[in-house]
């Protein structure tokens, strides 16, 4: 490849120092001055909750591609929203042959995941993302197993189990003298349904990584915990919970958190000391992940949550007896598994949290990272103030109310504001698939690339991990520096 050069952009871009950028990475290959090649990696968006109104979604920026060039290949490390969820939003600037490439395990998934695009969208709105979401369905090339795959004439990839959720892959791209890799979110440990990501083959050992998984860069607490220390402290407070008579809330992230977590309490025998359910969302990827339908590599296990109740069975006309989620939660001694991962806004937690946060001998138990400006941050602060002074805090949260009918009469939604006593336990237990920052650091200095474009952090973890860096790797590329040239 004479004259060639790769071009690296980074088109997340955080809403504020504290965030995580959306990811999208661009590789463009420029021969003879022209980009002949146009490669996006992940395209992603975040939510902002806004108070008393509806959450703004925040996307990359796309303005690159008003140059005109079309992306010839679109490259899906997992389906988490801040990876996967704006892939739609490339369709316009996509060739007509352009494949949009994922795992087994990620295309499984994907359909549900952008079907959620379409909720509470008039008829038109729906029927423009289901056209969406069938272009990107007709366009997958699906992964059936790890290994070397041409990505383009000329561009060889590997794709590499990430470890992180099911389906999650890195890729290593070769272009001319050049190997250049995309971690996605990247997890060592094992955790229930997926093996940690195993080593790279020495034959791939990457020159650049053009994207990187920086987390927990300034979060020196998570080398001192151990996944399964974490495990064990939750099911010990949830089981103290529930022998106090009382109940337990799990917000969990839809996709593999509330299906581990739902796995994990079955084991670890939960449902003996009160009923164990799942709701929302949670119930659906749980009963994915229990088929074993997307697995694409030996280190996908199958989930067991065959003995935890599924609300939607027993609620709304589910079940002859069916029972409400007000029914559930009156009768008590439960432990229930449900999105929203972080609390709301949104999702059925919201509904449960009611009955939880006023009980003294309740629980509720986050389970991993809190980001801030969510309503679990609002409870972990709240919590913590409460525990510090001995005062009772309140907490006020804003509430989406749904149009309904009640006796034949429409009763307009709209928001709401919601005030609670937080008197409940409140408690983290940290069983997130990302390397901690100990471990990040380690991934660097073992394979000490030649250049690396620190990615996918708050500007505190990027700026931690770049002082500890500096020395080791020649060239290190920080999220203000603009696009990186390279010779390849």
């Amino acid at each position: 490849m004479a004259n060639s050069k790769v071009v690296l952009h980074r088109l997340g871009v955080r809403n504020s120092p504290d965030s995580i950028e959306p990811s999208c990475g661009v590789m463009d290959v420029v021969e003879n001055g022209a980009v002949k090649y146009r490669i996006v990696i992940d395209c992603g968006l975040t939510q902002i909750p806004l108070p008393g109104g509806p959450r703004k979604l925040h996307y990359p920026d796309f303005s690159l591609f008003n140059d005109g060039k079309k992306i010839d290949a679109v490259l899906i490390t997992h389906v988490h929203a801040d990876h996967f969820g704006a892939v739609t939003k490339l369709l316009p600037f996509m060739s007509r042959e352009a494949r949009v490439v994922m795992t087994k395990g990620s295309f499984t998934v994907a359909m549900h995941v952008l079907k959620d695009n379409a909720i509470g969208l008039d008829k038109a709105g729906q029927q423009r993302v289901l056209f969406e979401n069938g272009e990107i369905s007709r366009r997958a090339l699906i992964i059936r197993k790890p290994g070397e795959v041409e990505i383009l004439h000329g561009i060889p990839a590997l794709v590499w189990p990430a470890g992180h959720i099911q389906g999650a892959c890195s890729f290593t791209l070769k272009v001319g003298k050049l190997k250049i890799h995309y971690a996605g979110d990247r997890c060592t440990h094992d955790q229930p349904g997926i093996k940690g990501a195993p080593p790279l083959p020495p034959e791939w050992r990457p020159d650049v990584f053009a994207g990187t998984d920086c987390t927990y860069g300034a979060d020196p607490d998570s080398d001192k915990r151990v996944y399964r220390d974490e495990w064990d402290r939750g099911t010990e407070l949830a089981k103290q919970a529930l022998l106090r008579g009382s109940s337990v809330a799990v917000p969990a992230f839809a996709l593999h958190r509330s299906a581990a977590v739902a796995h994990m309490f079955q084991q670890a025998g939960i449902g003996d000391f009160g009923r164990l359910l799942l709701d929302g969302k949670a119930e659906l990827y749980t009963d994915i992940m229990e088929t074993g339908e997307g697995h694409w590599w030996p280190g996908d296990e199958a989930i067991d949550a065959t003995e935890v109740e599924r609300v939607s069975e027993r609620y709304m006309g589910g079940a002859e007896d069916g029972e409400s989620r007000y029914e559930i939660a009156r009768n008590g001694n439960f432990t229930i598994v449900t999105t929203a991962g972080m609390g709301g806004p949104g999702g059925p937690f919201t509904q449960w949290r009611k009955f939880l946060l006023s009980d003294p001998d309740a629980l509720i138990l986050f389970s991993g990272y809190v980001a801030p400006d969510t309503d679990g941050a609002k409870i972990l602060a709240a919590a913590r103030e409460r525990d510090a002074t001995g005062n009772e805090i309140e907490v006020t949260f804003d509430v989406l109310k749904r149009d309904r009918t009640h006796k034949g009469r429409l009763i307009k939604g709209g928001w709401v504001k919601e005030t609670y006593p937080v008197k409940c336990h409140v408690a983290q237990m940290r069983i997130g698939g990302h390397e901690s920052r100990g471990k990040t650091l380690d991934w660097f200095q073992e394979l000490r690339p030649q250049a690396a474009v620190l990615a996918h952090g708050s500007e505190a973890s990027l700026a931690s991990l770049a002082g500890e860096l500096r020395g080791v790797i020649p060239l290190l590329h920080g999220s203000h520096d603009g696009p990186l040239t390279l010779d390849a």
